[in-house]
């Protein structure tokens, strides 16, 4: 995808159709594309082999870092929430995900989709339903649209069993969430 998006854009054109497979199909409008998610800058400007080291290891930080931020809101321990952190971003799930770029886009960004919006469901301020909406937006224009649709369901179930769990916490946010 991104060498021909390369050579249109070096050529002066935005690539809106690419003609080298079943017949041609629309650039921006195949999701796993991802040309508008913002962290994909960086194929445009470097060669596709370390566009793809730095984007891969931009993302195994980035997901490292909001994980553990998630697991301490949760009130894990200093030195667990920096193991499931370590163990999130370089276990064999994310080494999966490296073979396929939209979907290590995609759940980079999950520990902030899921702390913002627990956040926001314990009586949050505006920020966290921004940020929230943010990480879901990230994690469209990722390009894995299917895995994303997932982690919404995920998400219902995680709030849900929260509002179970804590008292004070009011089910009908969680369904107010969703249905916005």
């Amino acid at each position: 995808f991104w060498t021909f998006a390369r050579n249109e854009l070096a050529r002066g054109h935005f690539p809106l159709w690419t003609p080298h497979s079943l017949g041609g199909w629309s650039f921006p409008g195949f999701p796993h594309t991802a040309c508008f998610y913002p962290l994909s800058v960086i194929f445009y400007l470097l060669p596709y082999e370390p566009a793809t080291t730095y984007n891969t290891l931009i993302h195994l930080i980035i997901s490292a870092l909001l994980m553990r931020r998630f697991l301490r809101g949760l009130e894990v321990s200093r030195f667990a929430s920096l193991l499931g952190a370590l163990l999130w971003s370089t276990g064999g799930l994310f080494f999966f995900y490296c073979t396929f770029l939209p979907l290590l886009w995609t759940i980079a960004w999950t520990p902030l989709f899921f702390d913002s919006a627990r956040r926001w469901m314990s009586g949050g301020k505006f920020a966290h339903l921004a940020l929230f909406i943010i990480a879901g937006l990230l994690q469209f224009l990722g390009g894995s649209i299917e895995s994303f649709f997932y982690e919404i369901i995920a998400l219902a179930l995680f709030l849900l069993v929260l509002c179970r769990t804590q008292s004070g916490e009011n089910p009908g946010r969680v369904m107010g969430l969703f249905l916005g």
